[in-house]
């Protein structure tokens, strides 16, 4: 966790209902988003944890590797870790990052959780990058099991919570530019999500169905 932190910044953002946060810590930050997403509970669980989601993050290059470590069994729980090729851009700036991460699926309970592996490398650019995503239902009960039918759903409340700390200090002016990537990055996960949501009630997902044939996604495969 972040050491003392200062008083927490509300960002205003292009996301239309998306309320977003960043609060400063010694060294590194926390950011906060959460918004309504017009899918079921089911639906936006799958989302977060299709293994080629890449196709609808925009700051997701490709994933390089995949292993699912735990599947399923009575609790539920399927760690995976993964490998990703992320891109950033703020203003004249821009670059890419290579993280591995170590993430729990708890569908039961409507959470994710990721952490950064360790690479072992002097040239890893985050001591620590961890998070979870939240899922909420803001009421009403779903009926559909097709995922590409979400016209009736009441919509679910999706939090995200990254905590984020550079392996090096960074000074004022560049720690400044960290958040604001980290605050961009943000918003433009929960635009990727919405627009995604939009194209799922209109009956052309991106990601579904996963196989031929498929009607829906579990997430452990």
């Amino acid at each position: 966790m972040l050491a003392a932190a200062a008083a927490t910044l509300v960002l205003e953002t292009a996301v239309t209902g998306l309320a977003a946060a960043v609060k400063k810590g010694l060294g590194g930050m926390m950011v906060t988003g959460a918004a309504r997403v017009p899918l079921s509970f089911e639906q936006v669980f799958a989302l977060i944890t299709h293994p080629t989601n890449e196709q609808i993050f925009r700051h997701l290059d490709k994933c390089d590797s995949r292993e699912v470590l735990e599947a399923g069994g009575s609790s539920g729980l399927t760690v995976v870790e993964s490998e990703h090729l992320a891109s950033w851009r703020f203003l004249v700036f821009s670059g890419t990052v290579r993280t591995r991460l170590r993430v729990e699926q708890r569908p039961s309970e409507g959470q994710v959780d990721f952490s950064l592996v360790p690479s072992g490398s002097k040239l890893q650019l985050m001591r620590r990058f961890n998070g979870t995503w939240r899922i909420d239902k803001t009421g009403g009960s779903s009926q559909a099991s097709c995922l590409g039918d979400a016209q009736d759903q009441q919509p679910v409340l999706l939090t995200l919570q990254q905590e984020a700390q550079p392996t090096v200090y960074l000074p004022p002016p560049l720690g400044r530019l960290f958040r604001s990537i980290a605050c961009r990055q943000l918003a433009g996960i929960f635009e990727d999500i919405l627009v995604e949501a939009q194209r799922i009630q209109q009956g052309r997902p991106t990601l579904w169905p996963a196989e031929a044939g498929a009607g829906e996604w579990t997430g452990d495969s």
